[in-house]
């Protein structure tokens, strides 16, 4: 016979199987002993994996567009949940907040600096997203710097980190940096290519300030091939 206790705790299973895990939810409430901790989740989409065990397991929790891994637990009647999110990758997010501030203020060469950082770490965790936004920053930094082939050698890696093009599409500016130092590089066909694509991107995402920037691209391509043709 079964026992009741083993009923009741086959339907919370049932019930933390059906409801909690695969499925997307935001956190409304966070506590530690009596702290309130509810501002740590703020903003996150977390997604609870399912594995072969329904009391642990991976977990992704997803800010901004940026995903981060984790693992969650649940105690034996599923009355207490632990999130642990990843913390280097959110350490990774820092640096590129910092990174970020460098290039805002021209300083280029401290901005690779930091970038390599975060490209070191994200490899470190085997994240593909902060792997793709690490090498682009490096990219990035050498345009300003004026080093368009290493610019274009990294902008092109970042491409290449992955074949998954709906990740890749979360950043369009990748596709206009890679157009703007092909154009820089006389390299107009690819330049008219890869500003398409940034176009197209932008448009789907309804990212504005992104859309404005190609086009403008598109027209220092336009300006240089007739130059070059004159």
């Amino acid at each position: 016979k079964k026992t009741i206790e083993n009923i009741t705790e086959n339907s919370l299973k049932k019930q933390f199987e059906d409801n909690i895990l695969n499925k997307t939810f935001i956190v409304d409430l966070a506590t530690d002993t009596n702290i309130n901790k509810t501002s740590e989740y703020t903003g996150y989409d977390f997604v609870l994996s399912k594995t072969t065990s329904s009391f642990d397991g991976p977990m992704t929790g997803t800010k901004a567009g940026v995903i981060h891994p984790g693992t969650w637990s649940v105690n034996e009647n599923f009355s207490k949940l632990l999130v642990n999110i990843n913390s280097t990758s959110l350490t990774i997010e820092f640096i590129f907040l910092k990174a970020n501030a460098f290039m805002r203020g021209n300083q280029y060469k401290e901005a690779v600096a930091e970038y390599f950082e975060a490209l070191r770490l994200a490899e470190n965790i085997n994240d593909t997203l902060l792997q793709v936004k690490a090498k682009s920053g490096i990219g990035w930094a050498n345009m300003e710097l004026n080093h368009n082939t290493e610019a274009l050698e990294w902008l092109l890696k970042s491409l290449h980190t992955t074949s998954n093009e709906q990740l890749l599409n979360k950043f369009p500016t990748l596709y206009s940096n890679i157009s703007s130092t092909c154009n820089n590089l006389n390299m107009f066909d690819s330049a008219f290519y890869f500003v398409k694509k940034a176009i197209d991107v932008s448009e789907q995402n309804e990212d504005l300030l992104t859309l404005a920037n190609a086009l403008n691209i598109e027209a220092d391509i336009y300006i240089n091939t007739r130059k070059k043709n004159l």
